[in-house]
C-alpha cells in the first residue's frame, strides 16, 4: 500500500512513524503536484477540492471527516477512518476556560477597570450552573465527563436520544422543542453532517433565555446570522465561536462587530503529534490485518 501523508508537521512526523509501509510526506499545499492515482491511501486534513475516488483507505488526521464525506468523488467502497481520541483535554480546557470567564464576571470587571469603577458582582460556581451538550460522542462526553467533577447539571443532545454516562439526560432535537432553556452553557460538538448543517438556527435559539453558547464543533452547523439575531433578541447572553462557516473568517463577516461574541480563530482542538502518529500506526495495522478499526467512520452517517 502507497501511502500519501499530508501535514504541515511532516518534520516532526515522518521521524516517529514506525511502521512498514510505503508512505511519502508532503506539505498539504504542494498536493496539487502530485499524481494521486500513483497512491492507494490519502492521510491528511482539511483537504478540499481533489479526485479522491481512486483511494483505497481515507484518513483524517483531525476529528472532523466531512471534507471528505462531502466530497463527492468519495467511492462508497473507500474505507474512511479518523482520529478519534487527543482533542477530550484541550477542548474541554478550552470550554471550561471560557466558562470560567462567564460565571466569574472577568469580562466585566476588565471594563469596570477601564472605567475606574468598584462593582462586586455574585459569581456562579460551576456546579450551580446548567450545561447542554450537542453531541455525545467521545469529544462531547469528554467534556461531560470533566464537568461531573465540579457537580455541575449536564444534559446532551444525540440523533438517538440514548443515555449515556455522565450526562443526567440526552435528548433528540424533536424531544428538546418542548423544553424551555433559561441561562444554560449550550456547547456544540456535533459533526458536520447533511442533518446538522444550519441545525443551531433561529428555531433552535429561540427554545433559550440568557444562554451563553459555545461552538467547538462545526461553522456549517450553526446559521450565522440567525446566531446574531438570537444575541440582540436576548435568546443568547453571549457567543464563543472557534469554528466557522469560512476560515479564516472574512474581514467582512458581521461576526467581527457583533457585540457579545468572541472569536478564536479554530485553536479549541489542535491536533497533537503524539496522538496522530499513534492513531495512524493503529489504523494501519488494522487495516492491512484484515480487520475493522475501531475508528472507522460510516460514510451515510458522516461519523
Amino acid at each position: 500500500m502507497k501511502i500519501l501523508f499530508c501535514s504541515k508537521e511532516i518534520s516532526l512526523i515522518s521521524s516517529k512513524i514506525e511502521i512498514d509501509a510505503d508512505i511519502e510526506f508532503i506539505k498539504p499545499e504542494y498536493i496539487s503536484e502530485y499524481n494521486l492515482k500513483d497512491y492507494d491511501a490519502l492521510a491528511g486534513f482539511g483537504l478540499k477540492g481533489i479526485d479522491i475516488s481512486h483511494f483505497k483507505w481515507i484518513h483524517s488526521l483531525g476529528a472532523g471527516v466531512d471534507w471528505i464525506t462531502g466530497n463527492n468523488t468519495l467511492n462508497t467502497n473507500t474505507i474512511v477512518t479518523r482520529m478519534n481520541s487527543g482533542f477530550e483535554t484541550s477542548i474541554f480546557e478550552y470550554v471550561i476556560s471560557r466558562v470560567l470567564v462567564e460565571s466569574n464576571n472577568i469580562l466585566t470587571y476588565m471594563s469596570d477597570k477601564t472605567n475606574k469603577n468598584w462593582n462586586p458582582v455574585s459569581s456562579k460556581l460551576l456546579g450551580n450552573i446548567k450545561f447542554l451538550l450537542l453531541g455525545t460522542g467521545s469529544i462531547g462526553t469528554g467534556i461531560a465527563k470533566g464537568l461531573s467533577f465540579f457537580g455541575s447539571s449536564v444534559s446532551g443532545l444525540s440523533r438517538s436520544g440514548e443515555s449515556c454516562k455522565y450526562f443526567a439526560y440526552v435528548y433528540t432535537m424533536d424531544s428538546l422543542s418542548q423544553q424551555v432553556f433559561d441561562e444554560y452553557v449550550i456547547i456544540n460538538t456535533l459533526p458536520l453532517t447533511s442533518g446538522t448543517r444550519g441545525i443551531l438556527n433561529m428555531d433552535f435559539f429561540r427554545k433559550f433565555k440568557s444562554a451563553v453558547f459555545i461552538n467547538v464543533g462545526r461553522g456549517d452547523s450553526v446559521v450565522e446570522n440567525d446566531l446574531i439575531e438570537a444575541l440582540n433578541k436576548g435568546n443568547l447572553a453571549s457567543a464563543w465561536l472557534d469554528v466557522f462557516s469560512e476560515e479564516p473568517l472574512p474581514e467582512n463577516s458581521k461576526l467581527w462587530a457583533t457585540n457579545k461574541v468572541y472569536i478564536t480563530p479554530h485553536i479549541a482542538g489542535p491536533t497533537q503529534v503524539m496522538y496522530m502518529v499513534a492513531s495512524f500506526e493503529k489504523t494501519y495495522k488494522a487495516i492491512i490485518n484484515n480487520e475493522v478499526p475501531d475508528n472507522r467512520v460510516n460514510i451515510n452517517t458522516g461519523y
